[in-house]
């Protein structure tokens, strides 16, 4: 038996590798066409599908039908057929790709089907698209009277948007007043106006003060039975009773005009034993500009316009007056402790008029005793020490405000403990005033 020549076995092995190497290569490129054209159908698919679902979601035909605005809706039916026929996404494709047997796949399978190639939505889904984007943008329906439910007050939880969920919390009702009701408001309060005080520190008493430069008056609670029926659905939304509320206090802002950053809670002795937990800001009029309630111990949201607000609603979270709107922020933490977070401004007029009506609400009914009826529950924090201790007793609450970060240079020198620049003792939390917020109360 002749002995085959060395040269002659590592040529033909040397064609096996080579076979078997451009076999696997083209295997690998298949795989990779496969998930590219898996992909894209998935992704064209979920396209389709959201938009089938959002046009159902919209309720066109509600929001555009006779019945309730008296239009014609032949577009809206054109779109809703159009949507109804648009067909499953096909993908030539990956069907000529998993038709090709794997054994004989080459580097060619890839240079087939380029990423240009890749399946995209079709003219007609993007033209549904772009009707869907008219619709969106369509004139919504005006609220015409607040909803009810069987006769008795009842909330529109797509109307509700959250503003911030923790220092402070505060959301705001879209259109929670009807037009009749904020002009009753209105038509209550004027010729009633006298200059705004505001409440003293210590002794609890109203006295003026450039801090607050508005006009304002008050209306008695169930004054009559539109004022009552609107204090009805403050305290459907705000979950507190009427027996815990304030009289409406209606202010008007005329330009230049504004109330600098202040706290609703009270720190002097006799307020603090049934203090004001939340405060419901009715807005009675459209402010041309300026006028914003602020936030200023809150970051600026990162997606504002800020060409849209004033140099004061730049300063932290904030919302421009919107007639019929109504913002309900909580000036404490669930355990009944100040939040500092609540510290809210109203923004200086630039031009127009604005005009509010205040609900503030209590922890407890304010027609029996208040002695020592709120008791507080305070959270659990950093205890000084001889080495790591605060030189000022507000550091506490500048830093839940987060002047850590804003304001790094005074506060990690003079608020050390309280910006966890050392460590101290911790404190758990009690209904025993520690002696940091005693000193704090103090200094307030």
């Amino acid at each position: 038996m002749a002995v085959e020549a060395p040269e002659a076995v590592d040529a033909r092995d040397g064609g096996r590798r080579a076979r078997v190497a451009e076999v696997e290569g083209a295997r690998a490129a298949l795989r990779e066409v496969r998930a590219k054209t898996d992909a894209a159908t998935r992704e064209a698919s979920e396209t389709i599908r959201a938009l089938r679902e959002e046009l159902l979601a919209m309720d066109v035909g509600k929001r555009f039908g006779k019945a309730r605005d008296g239009l014609e809706t032949p577009e809206v039916d054109e779109l809703n057929s159009r949507v109804g026929d648009v067909p499953e996404l096909e993908t030539p494709e990956l069907e000529r790709v998993n038709a090709a047997p794997e054994e004989k796949a080459t580097t060619k399978v890839s240079s087939e089907v380029s990423s240009s190639e890749v399946v995209g939505p079709s003219k007609k889904e993007r033209s549904v698209e772009d009707e869907l984007m008219t619709v969106r943008g369509a004139p919504h329906p005006v609220m015409k009277a607040p909803t009810s439910l069987n006769g008795k007050p009842a909330l529109d939880p797509n109307r509700i948007r959250t503003i911030s969920l923790n220092a402070p919390r505060a959301f705001l009702y879209e259109n929670f007043l009807s037009e009749k009701e904020c002009e009753h408001l209105l038509a209550l309060s004027k010729g009633k106006l006298h200059k705004s005080g505001v409440v003293d520190a210590q002794t609890g008493g109203s006295s003026l003060s450039e801090v607050r430069t508005s006009t304002g008056t008050f209306i008695s609670r169930k004054y009559d039975d539109i004022i009552a029926g609107v204090e009805e659905r403050i305290e459907l939304w705000s979950q507190i009773p009427q027996s815990h509320h304030e009289a409406f206090q209606i202010l008007r802002y005329e330009p230049g005009q504004e109330y600098k950053a202040h706290f609703d809670y009270f720190f002097h002795k006799s307020g603090m034993r049934n203090n004001r937990i939340a405060t419901v800001l009715l807005y009675l009029s459209d402010v041309e500009e300026g006028g914003e309630t602020v936030f200023p111990n809150t970051d600026v949201p990162t997606s504002r316009n800020r060409s849209m607000y004033s140099e004061c609603g730049n300063g932290g979270k904030a919302l421009k007056a919107r007639k019929g709107d109504a913002l309900l922020f909580w000036s404490m933490k669930p355990g009944g402790e100040l939040d500092a977070g609540s510290s809210h401004a109203g923004c200086p007029v630039i031009k127009g008029e604005k005009w509010t009506a205040t609900k503030w609400m209590h922890v407890n009914p304010l027609a029996g005793p208040n002695d020592d009826a709120h008791n507080v529950f305070y959270d659990g924090g950093p205890r000084s020490t001889a080495s790591c201790s605060d030189a000022q007793a507000e550091c506490r609450g500048w830093a839940e405000s987060g002047e850590c970060d804003k304001n790094p240079g005074f506060m990690r020198e003079s608020c050390k403990m309280s910006c966890r620049v050392c460590v101290g003792d911790w404190r758990d939390g009690s209904y025993v005033k520690p002696e940091e917020v005693k000193s704090e109360t103090a200094s307030t």
